[in-house]
C-alpha cells in the first residue's frame, strides 16, 4: 500500500510484478492504494514488486519488494502417477488456478471456454503430434496434454489413440501418415531441448514421403513451445489454447 500526504497532490503512482506493471494511477492526497497479487497463479521462484511514486521534477520515490514462491517437489523415495479413468485413459483434472481469478478478472477455465468457444463451425483440422528427443521420434496421441487441447478444439489426431494402449506417445508408419494426410503437423519437443528439435525436422527433412504431406507442403509445421506442452493444466492453460487456435484455424481458408 502507498499513502498520500495531506500536503502533496497528484502523484503518479505504479505499481510492477517481475516487470510488468499490474496498476497506475494518480490517488487523491490521503488515499490509500491496495493492489493485489494473487500468489497461487506465479510459478515457483523469486518474483519482484516494484512501488514507484513521481510528481513532477521531484525525485521519484520507489521501493522494491522480493518474495518466493516455493516449488513443489516430490520426496525422496516418491513417486508421480498420472491420473487414470475406469478406462485407463489419462485423466487431466480441473486444477485450483483453472478457478483462480486471471489477471483480466475472468477465471482461468472461463477463457479457455472462450477460446473454444470462438472456434466452433470451424473447418475440420487433422493433425499429427511429433513427440521429439534427442534420439527419437514418436506420435502423440489424443490422451495427452497436447492432444486434449487440440481435441477440445475440433482438431482430429490421425493417430488412432486406442491403439496407444493409455501411452501419450507411440511409433508411427509414414503409410499411415501419408493415408491420413493431416493439415498441421505439431512438434513437441521432451528432453533434449533444440537437439530434440532438429532431430523431427530432420526426419522432416530427410524423408521423401515427409515432402507428399499437406502440412508440410503448405508450411504448417509448428515447433511448440516448451511452456505450453510440458505442464498440465496451469495459468498459462489460456495462452496455450490461444495458440494451437491460432496455428489450427488462422491459416485455414
Amino acid at each position: 500500500s502507498v499513502s498520500g500526504v495531506a500536503s502533496v497532490d497528484a502523484i503518479t503512482v505504479s505499481v510492477a510484478r517481475d516487470g510488468t506493471r499490474i496498476y497506475s494511477g494518480t490517488p487523491s492526497a490521503g488515499a490509500k492504494i491496495s493492489v493485489p497479487v494473487d500468489a497461487r497463479l506465479l510459478g515457483a521462484g523469486a518474483h519482484v514488486i516494484e512501488v514507484q511514486a513521481s510528481k513532477d521534477d521531484y525525485l521519484p520515490a520507489s521501493r522494491r519488494y522480493t518474495f518466493t514462491i516455493p516449488a513443489v517437489t516430490i520426496p525422496a523415495g516418491g513417486t508421480g502417477e498420472q491420473a487414470q479413468g475406469s478406462d485407463g485413459r489419462p485423466v487431466f483434472h480441473t486444477t485450483l488456478a483453472q478457478r483462480c481469478i486471471g489477471t483480466d478478472g475472468v477465471d482461468i477455465q472461463a477463457q479457455v471456454d472462450a477460446e473454444i468457444e470462438q472456434v466452433q463451425g470451424k473447418p475440420e483440422q487433422k493433425v499429427m503430434i511429433l513427440y521429439a528427443t534427442a534420439k527419437y521420434v514418436k506420435a502423440g496421441v489424443q490422451d495427452s496434454v497436447i492432444g486434449d487441447m487440440l481435441n477440445r478444439l475440433g482438431a482430429v489426431n490421425i493417430i488412432d489413440a486406442e491403439a496407444a494402449n493409455g501411452q501419450s506417445m507411440v511409433d508411427y508408419s509414414m503409410e499411415k501418415v501419408l493415408e491420413s494426410n493431416p493439415d498441421v503437423l505439431f512438434i513437441q519437443m521432451a528432453n533434449g531441448g533444440e537437439k530434440a528439435e532438429q532431430n523431427a525436422l530432420d526426419e522432416i527433412q530427410n524423408n521423401p514421403a515427409w515432402q507428399e504431406v499437406r502440412a508440410v507442403q503448405e508450411g504448417r509445421v509448428y515447433t511448440v513451445p516448451r511452456e505450453y506442452s510440458t505442464l498440465k493444466p496451469n495459468a498459462r492453460y489460456p495462452e496455450a489454447f490461444a495458440y494451437f487456435a491460432e496455428k489450427l484455424y488462422g491459416d485455414a481458408s
